[in-house]
């Protein structure tokens, strides 16, 4: 058997619960994430829109643009990335439902900038009263199926797929996770004990 088969077959398989893999750090914050590309200022003729207020009809072009402003509610505002949005369309009804609910836990302050959620049928059905067992099951095992959430080592604690929805600067949060990575010490293993050494002459 060559070296390679011999490493591969020592590897223990990944922990599962309930069917799905437990990982120990979020999965969806790896290097392969993608960097956000720098915004470049606009030209000084042409470079912006103005826009009506009421219709947002563009009514000409120049180097200053009109916007209309309007408070956002920081309790409930999440970001959507365009990858979350074409899963969520092939969510069931069922995955839909649970899909608000995780929405709904990881909106507000006390979530902002975390990856991780806790979820369990007690909390969804405080939030739902009529919310059957079954519903819910079926809901969270699409939600991690379509890889919205992963399962942690906590049993009621899931990681966040980050690529799909975040509450605050997702890549403040990919940088920090790449920080922590760059200095983290793998266990080294454990060497033969060493020999006693010999009591101090008095």
């Amino acid at each position: 058997m060559s070296q390679s088969r011999q490493n591969e077959s020592k590897q223990p398989a990944p922990l599962t619960r309930y069917g799905h893999q437990i990982y120990e750090v979020n999965p969806s914050l790896s290097d392969a994430f993608p960097v956000r590309i720098r915004a470049t200022k606009a030209s000084k003729l042409g470079g912006a829109y103005m826009v009506a207020p009421g219709t947002g009809e563009v009514i000409g072009r120049g180097a200053f643009a009109f916007v209309e402003e309007k408070e956002v509610d920081s309790e409930e505002f999440v970001k959507i990335y365009l990858a979350g949005i074409r899963q969520y369309g092939e969510l069931s009804k069922a995955g839909a439902l649970l899909f608000e609910f995780v929405y709904k836990e990881i909106s507000g302050r006390s979530s902002k900038d975390k990856d991780t959620v806790s979820l369990n049928y007690l909390l969804a059905q405080r939030w739902k009263v009529d919310l059957s067992r079954r519903t819910y099951e079926r809901g969270m095992n699409e939600l991690l199926e379509k890889g919205f959430l992963y399962r942690s080592l906590a049993a009621d604690m899931y990681f966040v797929n980050v690529r799909f929805m975040f509450n605050g600067d997702r890549m403040a949060l990919v940088h920090s996770y790449r920080r922590k990575g760059a200095s983290y010490q793998p266990e080294l293993p454990l060497a033969a004990p060493m020999p006693a050494l010999p009591a101090p002459c008095a």
